[in-house]
């Protein structure tokens, strides 16, 4: 009989009591999203010359160091809380990157065997050209909406805000917020399948 998955509250009490088995299976549960979440939160210009995982990297560090102090108050607290750290590595990339050329990410720490495992899966060749592909349709696609749109999705569905959470975020009404969610979609699903063709 297949084992249960451990719901993500589970995993963080484990992990935060010092369970390094829960703390690796915690981030790579979620290791996927967040590189998908970067590389659409990534501008062309920051594109074109950061790695997606160097981010997460970062982000992984950042989240480490503050791991003991984090609260998992509902199922996807977890999640909404590493885009939140990638989105200030963004930030201070952006501004680094503004300022000066690019320079090594923070060494690996606790928790980067997930890191290594996604990087692994890169490395196949037929794995990471179909990861890629589908990666980088979504990104283009992304980049087409208009800005609030992007801002919306991402938040909705990468972060797994509620839409009460994200109208009070982006501070736009409700129905603003649902047109935006709506027209959204529609428009990503189509340009997801003219890619396609």
């Amino acid at each position: 009989m297949a084992e249960t998955p451990l719901r993500t509250a589970d995993l963080v009490r484990r992990a935060q009591a010092g369970d390094d088995e829960a703390y690796e299976r915690l981030f790579a549960r979620v290791t996927s999203r967040l590189l998908a979440y970067v590389r659409i939160r990534l501008g062309s210009d920051l594109r074109a010359r950061l790695d997606p995982l160097d981010v997460v990297q970062e982000a992984y560090v950042r989240a480490h160091v503050a791991f003991p102090q984090f609260e998992q108050r509902d199922e996807q607290a977890f999640g909404r809380w590493l885009c939140t750290i990638a989105d200030h590595c963004l930030k201070d990339l952006a501004e680094h990157h503004g300022a000066q050329k690019r320079t090594p990410p923070s060494p690996l720490v606790r928790g980067s065997a997930a890191l290594t495992r996604i990087r692994a899966m890169h490395t196949n060749p037929l794995s990471r050209c179909a990861r890629q592909e589908r990666a980088e349709r979504l990104v283009a696609a992304m980049d087409q909406l208009d800005e609030p749109e992007r801002e919306v999705l991402l938040l909705r569905y990468f972060q797994d805000m509620s839409v009460a959470d994200v109208v009070a975020t982006v501070g736009r009404s409700r129905a603003t917020v649902l047109r935006q969610l709506g027209t959204g979609r529609v428009k990503l699903g189509l340009l997801l399948r003219e890619g396609t063709r």
